[in-house]
């Protein structure tokens, strides 16, 4: 294996790698299109043979570099009739052909970064895996079932070691002899992130993100540089979100939209910081979920609970309530509930200047706004929030009254630590 190392540079530089996209990436956007092209040859009939063949006539002075041609060269072959501009469309026929080659040549760039003194393989290596988890998700999503997508996680975790365990430092983050292989690791943790969200498997987020921190991986020097970056902030964010860090989310959540570019991405960002926040009693300014046009979604929850209106909450929730399933935030928002009575008795209080509300009169202030609750269930409801702290107070159930504290009876410090 050494034999070859020292002309590796030259290798990566020569027509024979560049044209067939060792080193320069495949177009990034990948979709299915119609298998109506002819000029395609039938090679995926027998790929083995295929490979062995083109190998053959490759002059490398390794059987691995061999190899690493001749499937580049195939897939060159295959996606040069079907690319346009950035985006490479792949008839359905050649879907298992395509996925079956990029897995071997995942396989044979780990190979080789494994061995390689430099990090000469780790931008092929990190094109490749992304071309493999992109089919993996067209085909998987198709057939309904998970099989590719595993196996690409499978190959992604080897990567992942290989890069984890480099002893050079990352002060050498050039593409090089010297360079260290750890530029890949963020890239590749994100990667792993999108393969675990899509399968479910969030418990093993924990042993990729857990390194990362420790070692101080988690900058813009890497090898997809801030992109790369916020992207790992943001599954960080909605993995904390979950777990009920809510402090910790809201921070790594908010990193990633303030660095984030303007586009889809930052509404991406925005629809789990905005539970996040207003679970922390933070309430979003109207002008940016309009901009951003998340307004239809939470507006009548801000409004709700800045105002203590428990109808516009409980209309845009149900009105949402599929939405907020699927991105998995239901359970997070309706935890925000507490949140509109704390502020329809902070009205109350103000209004009536006294620190002893009667119950009947707030069952009444719900009751005109269609929201029929009787007074146990109302004073179950200030028992939770006395409870959490929330509130400062007592219930008189005997006179059906609310007695607030006289000095801060409503602490914003219990919101700050998210304790609802």
């Amino acid at each position: 294996m050494d034999k070859y190392m020292s002309i590796v540079p030259a290798l990566l530089q020569s027509h024979t790698v560049q044209a067939s996209h060792a080193y320069y990436p495949l177009p990034r956007i990948v979709r299915v299109g119609q298998d109506s092209d002819t000029r395609t040859s039938p090679i995926c009939s027998d790929i083995e043979g295929h490979l062995n063949r083109l190998a053959r006539q490759i002059s490398s002075p390794s059987p691995h570099l061999s190899t690493l041609f001749a499937l580049t060269s195939t897939l060159h072959e295959i996606t040069l009739p079907h690319t346009s501009s950035q985006t490479l469309i792949i008839p359905p026929l050649l879907l298992p052909t395509y996925l079956h080659l990029t897995l071997e040549k995942s396989k044979l760039l780990i190979l080789l970064l494994s061995n390689d003194k430099g990090n000469y393989f780790s931008t092929p290596l990190h094109h490749s895996l992304k071309d493999l988890y992109r089919i993996s998700i067209i085909m998987d999503k198709r057939d309904g079932k998970w099989d590719r997508l595993n196996a690409c996680v499978t190959v992604a975790q080897d990567a992942f070691s290989k890069s984890l365990n480099d002893r050079t430092s990352l002060d050498s983050v050039e593409i090089g002899p010297s360079g260290s292989k750890k530029v890949l690791v963020l890239p590749l943790v994100l990667l792993l992130f999108r393969c675990y969200f899509t399968l479910n498997t969030l418990r093993l987020c924990r042993n990729l993100a857990r390194p990362v921190l420790s070692k101080g991986l988690d900058n813009e020097v890497n090898l997809g540089g801030k992109g790369t970056a916020v992207g790992f902030k943001y599954y960080l964010g909605r993995l904390n979100m979950f777990s009920d860090e809510f402090l910790e989310a809201e921070q790594n959540l908010t990193w990633a939209y303030t660095n984030c570019p303007p586009g889809a991405n930052r509404k991406r960002i925005l629809s789990f910081l905005v539970p996040v926040r207003l679970l922390r009693g933070r309430l979003p300014m109207k002008e940016l979920l309009v901009r951003e046009d998340l307004w239809d979604k939470f507006g009548g929850i801000v409004e709700g609970i800045r105002t203590g209106d428990m109808r516009n909450w409980e209309l845009n929730m149900n009105q949402q309530q599929m939405n907020f399933i699927k991105k998995g935030t239901y359970l997070l928002l309706h935890r925000t509930r507490p949140l509109v009575f704390r502020t329809l008795f902070i009205r109350l209080a103000t209004l009536l200047k006294k620190t002893q509300i009667p119950l009947p009169l707030a069952a009444k202030c719900l009751k005109a706004l269609h929201i029929d609750i009787d007074l146990d269930e109302l004073e179950c409801v200030l028992a939770n929030l006395i409870f959490k702290g929330i509130v400062r107070g007592y219930i008189s159930h005997e006179k059906r009254v609310l007695v607030l504290s006289k000095k801060e009876a409503f602490p914003r410090s219990a919101l700050e630590l998210g304790k609802l």
